[in-house]
């Protein structure tokens, strides 16, 4: 199955479970985890907001 990373659905799907990601990781004391995935969260708005989403390569890439 292939997976659209630039559909809307995905994005929300992936941030989504970012944040769950740092939450656990932020109840678990583990710093350096949270602050790590804090930062792929500001990377994935900021694609987000200027709409490289819109190449796949690029989601394809950061998604690995």
């Amino acid at each position: 199955m292939q997976v659209n990373f630039t559909s809307e659905e995905y994005r929300k799907e992936l941030k989504r479970n970012l944040h769950t990601i740092k939450g656990i990781a932020s109840s678990l004391n583990l710093r350096t985890i949270s602050i790590f995935v804090h930062t792929l969260e500001d990377l994935f708005k900021a694609l987000d907001s200027k709409n490289i989403f819109s190449n796949n390569k690029v989601i394809e890439l950061v998604s690995s």
